[in-house]
This record gives structure tokens, C-alpha cells and sequence, in this order.
């Protein structure tokens, strides 16, 4: 049945009741013998890959292929059997050359099936090149199958021109795919112009198991629908690849579950580089496209990657996250610790567009979207309207309620985000907070909406708020742009906790956050929408204009605008707004209260790191944890990106606070020397420099390394 279409082999392949022991055996194939026929022995080797799976192979047999050239459609899997293989290039396991064993497309037809059809409840496709498949894609994979160690280049298909896997298989239960340190360049995904064509690199579709329409209900072939996925991509190359759909240029990983299933994709030290769109306006995710939209359990973790030079027509020019809820979903996605380098989107997000929407979420659900401690550096947002030069984070809430926002996090936390250029608003990190009581606009179901955003503990240095040659606008916000929306009852929260906003550059507003905001009525009601904008422990020093500036003037906490209130409260504590030119804050905006608001210059190094004497040391929210900083430590956490993190400036050992550590000092630690908090009155709180309740050799050390600092008051 070689012109099966895919999803009659899927709906086909049967559940397994049992599954015999597998054979060990090796089977050869070698095309210097063709047209002999073979029977697979080493003297006597297949002439084709198809006629040693056919006619030799057992499960659990190794199909191993001599150097040569195949031109022939390969369909390594069975429709009313599982007949796992290992199908291995020779000249990769004895040299570990992967280009001279090829599977070649260019002059065979295997439509509607991939130039290479792997399934298997344990298969291997190891050490080819396999090339030039043309509009049916390079390979398709599904059940248990490792795909590692190939060249898979020049192929098209509509979804993933190198590697489409899919792991909804009945046959195979809870599946697991490993795609590994492949090279997967210069494929293609197009769909004759028509909304299709993602990935063309790979496509790998999560959704556990599909359910067999074919056998009865009750009948045993029948999927329970309670398998489950996991899939790896690790160590691959992907490069130059195209897309001429809208999701995914290079890579795409889609889950999507029945309640009963998870799905878990890995992607993790990848290099995704210059893959791109072609002939598409709307494409979103340059280097790759994630999104989690099912009803089960769903996680997609990205972590350790390069993406660079990846181009998005839309959004997310190096990746697009996206988390879109059904039901009782529990829903997760990480992206950790990449290089996000010179990524180009055209509409916003230049290097990281991370989006999230939930509708009636209940607390039975789980919404986790964590983008944290990335480089992202030298990324572009270039349209009119483009923001989020290194990082937009969007959140859609509707008729969400408060109580249950508990069941969501959206954080942005602990990036290094530096040279990226937004033409609109946002050079470095822009937030979209949107939260709707009523979002039909009937008057119908109204509920008190929430949505809240986290942006902590970031380094948004040297970034750029540019409109460029003929644009129509100025930019704002060099170093963070926040539009923060609520609609009816409904409260729209962002805090920026522990950050560095420094030395970043706007055409217009604030250099340093730029806030806008849009608040209304639900329709036929009376509650007003609040948007809320916290600012704790945060340095915003140095940037052009404004530190922090805001929408047209009303007055303070309420802004005036059309038909109804549109209400702003905007709350700085604990944090240092110094050094930019037109002011701390923008007279539109509320003043920043008295709690621990300084204007000071923060003695930052050139890597925004506060110096010794920084007024910031130790001046952070006291309610904020800080015992991992180093010691001394004060009695407070350290303002800015480094703030209870190991990496902290370390305050001075001065016992008497007066700005030198001197004999003065030493005579108080030498008074309160040998005690401790808890049996000795002489025990002195300040001289503990450790925090340990004992005052000690070590605190002596301490002050000693100081002896002779100056900090002056």
C-alpha cells in the first residue's frame, strides 16, 4: 500500500496487544548490486532500502545501507503490523561521514507520502543525507523513532520540509520522538500560495493519541485517547529554511491534547538560524513557532538555543510562544537561557514575541508562560507600528477573574536585553496587558476581569526607540514600552520588580518606560477598567527624556479621555530614577510616592552593575528576600538586575553607617566580638556582617577587607 495517504496510515495503524521479542539481526543493502535482488546477507546485500524492510527485516532488525545513491520512496513501517527497524548508514557508523549514504527525490513521485516514512514502537533513521524530495517533504515520522546524525536538505512539503513528526499513532501508546544533531538546511514548506506551508525545517505535532474511527466502539483496537508525547529536539542545525505559511519559517511544535493526555516538547541546543518567509504578510516566529492548544496537559520547554538572523513577516523574528487556553488546560512554556541575536521581525518582537490568552480560566487550570534569563541582543522590530525591539510579552485575559488569576504567571525575568531597535515603541521589552469583563461588548456575562504581567530582574541597557527614515510616528520608550488596557470591572496589572532600565535611547516620551493605557465601561454598565503600573526596586537611570513618561495630561491617578474614566495608577517604591533629561517622571503620570523614591545617580559600571558607594546598595523593598546576595549584605536588597541574586555589589562594612569603615568601626565589632543573638547582650546586629547571629572571625575578615573604604555621605 505505497500510495496510502498519511492519514490512512494513521488511522489504520493498529493497537498493539502484545508484542513478540524482537530479532537482532542485520540486514544489508548496497545499490553497487543492483539489479540483483539480494536476500540481505553481507555477501549478498538488498539492492534497495524498500526491498530489505519488505522482504527482510524483522522488528528489531537493522536495516544498514552501503554508500551509494537511492532513488526510491522508503516506507519503513507496517499497517497491520509494528515492525520497529533501525535503518543506519554504514559510512556513518564506521567514519562517521553522514553525505555519502543519499536517498535522493529528485527523480521519483512518492505522493502523497515523505521521500522517508519511519514509524515504529522503537525506530532509528541514522547517518543520510536525504535530499531533494519534492512537495511530499523529506521525512515523516511517528510512534517511538530517534532521527539523528542526517543531512536533510533541499526537500519541500507543505508542513515540515525536513522532518514532519507526528505522535498520535494507536499503535504505540505513549510515544517519544528524538530528533538529534541533525542538519536540516535549505528546505522548504509551500502551499501554492494558499494559508499552509509552516516549518520547513521541522513540524512536529504533539497531540498523544488520536482515536481510530475505524474499529467499533468496545472493540479492542479501538484508542483509549490516554497515551501520551514526548518529544526531543536537540543538537540540530537549522538553517536556511523557508516558509511561505504563516507560522514558523524554521521550526514549529505545536501540542494539542484531549484531558485525559500530556504532551512535553523539548527544544534544547539547537542552533536556528536565517530561516525566513517568502511571499507571506503575516508570519509569525522567524526561527521557530511554539504554541500549547489543547485540553490536557501541555509543555513546551526551549532551552539553551541559538536563534539568529531569523526574519518574521509578523511577529517573532527569532521565536513566537504562544499559550491559548481550552478549558481546564494546564498549560506551560519556558524559554530559557538562548542566544537571541539579530532577528528581524516586521511587525513586533524582534527577537522574542511570547503571547498568551485565556478566556473564563478557572484555578483547576494552569497558565504558565516564563521567558527568563536570555541574551537578546542586536534584535530589530522594523514595521510602522513595530514594538518590541528584543521582547514582546502580550497577555489577553477575558472574563477572568481576580481569584483566579492565582492559576497564571506571565513572567518576563532575569534577560539581558541590549541593542535592539523597536521603530515604534519598545527597544528593549514591550508589554501588552489587556483585561476584559465583557469582551462579546453585549452587557451579557460581565466578570470582574484581571490580568498581570512580571517583568523582574532584567538588564534593559542601550536600546533603541528609532522611527527611522519615513515613518509616520516617533518612537517611545527606548528601554520598555507598557500598553495596559481594562474594559468594564476589570483590572490590568504590570509590575517591573528588581530591573535596570539604563542608557537606552527614543525619539520622543521616555528613554526609559513609556506608559500608555485605554480603560473604559463595559457596555451598559457602570465599573470602570483600572490599570495598574507598579515600580519596585527598579534603577531607571540615564536614558533620553523622561525616565518614566505616560499617556496625555488628566490629573493624577484619573485620566481624562472620551466617553468614559480612564483610570491610571501608577506607584514607584523603593527604586532610583536618576540622570535623564527631562525629568524623573512625566508630569501626565501620578508622582511616585515617598517610599524609598530616590533621585540620585546610581554609580553604574559599564556592564550596569552599581559600584561600591551606590545609593542603590541596600536600597531596594525590604520585604524582598536578599540572603543570596553576597556579604556583606546590609539590611535590604540591592536596587536593579543584580538586586538578591550572588552577583550583587556587597554594601560596605561600616558598623556606625557614617560612610568609612575606620577604627571606629572595629572598636564596635571588637565590643560586640564572641557574641551571639541569642545569649549575648553585647551582640550587635550590625557588626554581623554574615548574618549567621554570631559576631565572629569571619565578620572580622570582612571588615578588614573594607578597612580604609570611604563612601561619602
Amino acid at each position: 500500500m505505497r500510495t496510502a495517504f498519511k492519514g490512512l496510515l494513521l488511522a489504520a495503524t493498529l493497537s498493539l496487544l502484545s508484542l513478540p521479542a524482537f530479532a537482532q539481526a542485520t540486514i544489508w543493502v548496497d545499490d553497487n548490486t543492483c539489479p540483483a535482488p539480494g536476500d540481505g546477507s553481507v555477501g549478498n546485500p538488498y539492492c534497495s532500502i524498500q526491498d530489505a524492510y519488505d522482504a527482510g527485516a524483522a522488528p528489531g532488525d537493522t536495516i544498514r545501507v552501503k554508500p551509494g545513491t537511492y532513488r526510491e520512496c522508503v516506507e519503513a513501517f507496517g499497517l497491520t503490523e509494528d515492525k520497529p527497524v533501525d535503518l543506519v548508514a554504514d559510512d556513518w557508523l564506521v567514519n562517521g561521514n553522514n553525505t555519502t549514504t543519499i536517498i535522493d527525490g529528485s527523480l521519483v513521485s512518492c505522493s502523497p507520502i515523505s521521500l522517508v516514512n519511519v514509524f515504529g514502537s522503537d525506530s532509528r533513521l541514522e547517518g543520510f543525507t536525504i535530499q531533494n524530495a519534492s512537495g511530499t517533504g523529506a521525512v515523516f515520522a511517528g510512534g517511538n523513532v530517534t532521527i539523528t546524525n542526517n543531512v536533510i536538505k533541499d526537500n519541500v512539503s507543505t508542513f515540515g520540509g525536513g522532518i514532519y513528526f507526528y505522535s498520535a499513532v494507536c499503535s504505540y501508546g505513549n510515544t517519544t520522538g528524538n530528533i538529534v544533531d541533525n542538519n536540516i538546511t535549505g528546505n522548504s514548506a509551500q502551499f501554492n500560495g494558499v494559508e499552509g506551508g509552516d516549518a520547513g525545517g521541522i513540524y512536529v505535532l504533539a497531540v498523544g493519541r488520536v482515536q481510530n474511527l475505524v474499529p467499533p466502539v468496545g472493540d479492542p483496537l479501538r484508542c483509549d485517547l490516554t497515551g501520551n508525547s514526548t518529544v526531543n529536539i536537540t543538537g540540530n542545525l537549522i538553517d536556511n529554511n523557508d516558509a511561505d505559511g504563516v507560522f514558523g519559517a524554521g521550526l514549529v511544535a505545536f501540542t494539542n491534547t484531549t484531558p485525559t493526555q500530556s504532551a512535553t516538547v523539548t527544544v534544547s541546543q539547537n542552533t536556528i538560524t536565517d530561516n525566513f518567509f517568502v511571499n507571506k504578510t503575516f508570519g509569525y516566529g522567524g526561527g521557530a513557532w511554539f504554541t500549547t492548544y489543547g485540553y490536557g496537559t501541555e509543555n513546551i520547554v526551549v532551552d539553551n538555543n541559538t536563534f539568529a538572523s531569523n526574519v518574521a513577516t509578523a511577529d517573532g523574528g527569532g521565536l513566537s510562544a504562544w499559550i491559548q487556553t481550552l478549558e481546564e488546560a494546564k498549560h506551560t512554556i519556558d524559554v530559557l537561557d538562548n542566544s537571541i541575536t539579530g532577528n528581524t521581525a516586521v511587525g513586533n518582537g524582534g527577537g522574542v514575541d511570547a503571547f498568551v490568552f485565556v478566556d473564563d480560566l478557572f484555578n483547576s487550570q494552569l497558565v504558565d508562560m516564563n521567558v527568563s534569563d536570555n541574551s537578546v541582543t542586536g534584535n530589530t522590530a522594523a514595521g510602522d507600528f513595530g514594538g518590541g525591539g528584543g521582547i514582546l510579552a502580550s497577555l489577553f485575559s477575558e472574563r477572568t477573574r481576580r481569584e483566579n488569576m492565582l492559576a497564571m504567571d506571565f513572567t518576563v525575568r532575569g534577560n539581558r536585553v541590549t541593542q535592539n531597535t523597536a521603530r515604534n515603541s519598545g527597544g528593549g521589552i514591550s508589554v501588552l496587558v489587556s483585561a476584559d469583563a465583557d469582551p462579546d461588548l453585549d452587557g451579557g456575562l460581565v466578570l470582574d476581569a484581571s490580568a498581570r504581567v512580571d517583568v523582574e530582574s532584567n538588564r534593559i541597557t542601550g536600546n533603541f526607540g528609532q522611527a527611522g527614515a519615513g515613518s509616520l510616528f516617533s518612537s517611545v520608550g527606548g528601554g520598555m514600552f507598557i500598553f495596559s488596557q481594562a474594559v468594564g470591572p476589570a483590572t490590568a496589572t504590570t509590575h517591573v520588580v528588581l530591573n535596570t532600565i539604563a542608557g537606552n535611547l527614543a525619539d520622543a516620551g521616555a528613554g526609559g518606560i513609556e506608559i500608555e493605557e485605554f480603560s473604559d465601561r463595559q457596555v451598559g454598565g457602570v465599573d470602570d477598567g483600572l490599570n495598574e503600573i507598579f515600580v519596585n526596586s527598579t534603577i531607571i537611570a540615564n536614558n533620553d527624556g523622561f525616565g518614566a513618561g505616560g499617556p496625555p495630561a488628566g490629573f493624577a491617578g484619573v485620566l481624562q479621555n472620551g466617553d468614559g474614566l480612564r483610570n491610571l495608577s501608577f506607584d514607584v517604591e523603593f527604586s532610583d530614577i536618576a540622570g535623564n533629561p527631562d525629568g524623573a517622571v512625566e508630569g501626565s503620570l501620578p508622582p511616585p510616592g515617598a517610599l524609598g523614591f530616590i533621585t540620585a545617580d546610581p554609580m553604574l559600571d559599564a556592564t550596569a552593575v552599581p559600584m561600591e558607594c551606590s545609593p542603590t546598595i541596600d536600597g531596594g523593598d525590604p520585604a524582598f528576600d536578599f540572603d543570596l546576595e553576597p556579604v556583606p549584605r546590609g539590611d535590604a536588597i540591592n536596587m536593579g538586575h543584580t538586586g538578591g541574586t550572588a552577583t550583587a555589589q556587597k554594601s560596605l562594612a561600616d558598623i556606625n553607617g557614617d560612610g568609612t569603615v575606620d577604627g571606629e568601626d572595629v572598636l564596635d565589632l571588637s565590643t560586640a566580638f564572641g557574641t551571639t543573638s541569642a545569649t549575648q547582650p553585647r551582640y550587635l546586629a550590625g557588626a554581623d556582617f554574615d548574618g549567621d547571629a554570631n559576631v565572629d572571625g569571619d565578620d572580622l575578615a570582612l571588615l578588614g577587607a573594607d578597612f580604609g573604604e570611604e563612601c561619602p555621605q
